[in-house]
């Protein structure tokens, strides 16, 4: 991406929509249905104005011929995305409701989705789609740790009090 921001998702046969993922600049997705050669399996959005890089196959291909160690880059990249996954699908399992909020704000806020107050910018909507969890009980649970002073609220953002405790949530 050159600039702005992406959400991946997924509809299951409900029509219900889980967010897979965030992207922001200098950050690459879609590359999945490439490698294996396969349609997308997932759809994106732009949340925000965004302009994105197109790589063909045959760029990829001339790109790695002559330098390799761009090879190394992406495994590095599809390894540490397998992790990440692996540790969702945890989280998604066995996970509390306050939990997967807790550990899914504290990621965000390692994010370009942090603005320059330090406050994370994502709609509520699309926060729950991306924890599985309904929005009315995103909404109570946020007002749960608001109460605790772990964040702080506003309409359109929210900033992490106090990082530690999110951390020790269970």
């Amino acid at each position: 991406m050159k600039k702005g921001e992406v959400k991946t998702y997924k509809i299951n046969n409900e029509g219900k929509e889980f967010v897979t993922g965030y992207f922001t600049k200098n950050q690459y997705f879609g590359y999945s249905s490439f490698i294996k050669g396969l349609a997308h399996f997932e759809n994106s959005k732009a949340i925000t104005t965004t302009q994105l890089y197109k790589i063909t196959k045959n760029e990829i291909i001339e790109i790695t011929k002559n330098n390799p160690s761009i090879i190394y880059e992406f495994i590095d990249l599809l390894a540490s995305n397998l992790i990440d996954v692996k540790e969702q699908l945890i989280l998604l399992a066995y996970g509390s409701v306050r939990k997967k909020t807790a550990i899914t704000l504290l990621k965000l806020a390692t994010t370009n989705f942090v603005n320059s107050e330090n406050k994370i910018t994502i709609s509520r909507s699309n926060l729950a789609k991306s924890i599985g969890i309904a929005k009315e009980t995103l909404i109570r649970t946020l007002h749960d740790f608001k109460v605790e002073k772990l964040i702080e609220i506003e309409p359109k953002s929210i900033k992490l009090i106090n990082k530690k405790k999110l951390l020790k949530i269970q």
